[in-house]
């Protein structure tokens, strides 16, 4: 990654981490298919629907806030755990949001105990009404076998197979399929709905854990999400943003100015306690403690910590923050060193050299 946060900071490489949105990590030890038609007719029981609360103007934060993760189950990878669905989080969803969950609901209501689940900016309020609603469906492997009629079919296939036969039934409640990624790591249905892009993946979960936990920092200080709009506009003006070009991602952006908060002590750190409560969810051979400490949280009064502001945030990453020996981690809060962080990977990608090196920006993501 090439990225600066001023003008006059120095333009260092970024490093990755290999422990996804929840940080503590513990390592345990797209095929296409040619039925783009749909299975040959959902079976099984109706699923009970889920309840949505229409969110309209600033939500009650404790209704907000103060949901409880339950323990959860094994991840969805291994041939056992691809029978297991976590249990979610949830949160108040935009009126747009709540047409385009429940169309799906409708769509896949023949699959039993499946439920569905948004994530990303349009729902983890640092997004605004133009952003693409992406969208996970979260089903066991039996019973997506038995429902689409997939007969046997691999974990790898499993996504994108189900994503094809699923096809019929969405075009039935309005969605207009645009594009087919299946050979991506996270196979999608690219799709559009009543004037929105909606992107449709398949027990991709850990982004729904990830995204409820940003919509708690933005409803405890909405500062959080003017000063993150500033940045990556500034960012962008800057030719220093996006991923995809060797930038900072977005999503980086926004980790850089909760971290900022967290240490000037505007923000709490939600996951302060995560190892003694922890709540494990594992993808494959990776698992992610996504333990948050949502009870009992209310937003900022207007006066506190009034010096927080774009210009500080500057002020932190250019004169205070050590480039390339402390570690932006959301998960702690607090300024520490990379050894803090066994975890993080620190190799040098392919044309970083020794010297721009030093000068790495190391984040937790």
């Amino acid at each position: 990654h090439r990225h600066a946060l001023s003008p006059s900071m120095p333009r260092a490489p970024g490093s990755d981490s290999a422990r996804g949105g929840f940080g503590d990590v513990r390592q345990n030890t797209g095929c296409e298919s040619e039925d783009t038609s749909g299975g040959k007719g959902l079976q099984g029981a109706v699923s009970e629907p889920l309840q949505f609360d229409v969110q309209v103007g600033k939500s009650d934060a404790k209704t907000v806030l103060g949901t409880d993760i339950l323990p959860l189950a094994a991840g969805l990878e291994g041939d056992e755990d691809a029978d297991k669905i976590p249990v979610l989080p949830t949160m108040l969803y935009p009126a747009h949001v709540v047409d385009i969950v429940q169309r799906i609901e409708r769509a896949v209501a023949g699959i039993d105990g499946a439920s569905v689940r948004s994530f990303g900016s349009a729902v983890n309020g640092f997004g605004d009404a133009s952003s693409d609603v992406d969208v996970v469906l979260a089903a066991p492997k039996s019973v997506l076998q038995q429902s689409l009629n997939l007969g046997r079919v691999s974990n790898k296939d499993l996504a994108p197979r189900s994503l094809l036969a699923l096809q019929k039934y969405l075009k039935d409640e309005g969605f207009r399929i645009t594009e087919r990624v299946m050979h991506a790591k996270v196979p999608i249905l690219k799709m559009t709905c009543s004037g929105l892009e909606c992107d449709l993946s398949m027990n991709n979960l850990l982004p729904v854990f990830n995204s409820r936990l940003l919509k708690a920092y933005a409803d405890i200080d909405d500062r959080v999400v003017r000063i993150t709009q500033t940045v990556k506009q500034w960012a962008r003006d800057s030719e220093v943003h996006g991923g995809q070009y060797g930038n900072l991602s977005s999503y980086s952006f926004t980790l850089l100015v909760i971290f900022y908060m967290q240490v000037r002590g505007a923000l709490p750190c939600l996951q302060r306690d995560a190892d003694r409560r922890p709540q494990y969810y594992s993808e494959g051979k990776k698992t992610f403690n996504v333990t948050m400490d949502l009870e009992g949280l209310r937003p900022n009064a207007a006066n506190v910590h009034p010096g927080i502001s774009f210009k500080d945030f500057l002020q932190f990453y250019v004169h205070e923050f050590r480039w390339g020996e402390w570690v932006v981690s959301v998960r702690t809060g607090q300024c520490s060193g990379i050894e803090e962080y066994p975890e993080l990977s620190l190799k040098p990608r392919s044309g970083v050299t020794p010297e721009q090196w030093k000068h790495v920006i190391h984040i937790e993501d």
